[in-house]
């Protein structure tokens, strides 16, 4: 019988929200891993890597959509809207796409 292997995760975008809504359900879960991650600023997505134990920073949302490493990406509703329409479009394409959006008000 083949190993499983985790279901491997990368985030769309380094929001505050994500330790919660994400990383911290992720580590609770022996098959699922946090292991991506990009945002408009690199330098942003290095410090939240950093932070959080993820171990690789890449340089965009299509990076992190069409890397063959990962089964899934979370959209985290911190993207700019011109971001995000291209970044659902592929995670959609995925099947295993994961959304989160904060309540505004």
């Amino acid at each position: 019988m083949a190993e499983q292997r985790p279901l491997r995760f990368g985030i769309l975008g380094a929001a505050r929200i994500a330790p919660d809504a994400l990383i911290k359900a992720a580590q609770n879960v022996p098959d699922a891993e946090v292991v991506a991650v990009a945002a408009r600023d690199p330098k942003r997505a290095r410090e939240f890597a950093d932070a959080h134990g993820i171990p690789r920073v890449l340089a965009t949302y299509d990076d992190v959509v069409n890397d063959p490493e990962l089964q899934s990406a979370a959209e985290l509703a911190s993207l700019r809207v011109d971001d995000r329409g291209a970044a659902r479009r592929k995670a959609r394409a995925m099947r295993k796409a994961a959304c989160f959006q904060r309540r505004r008000g």
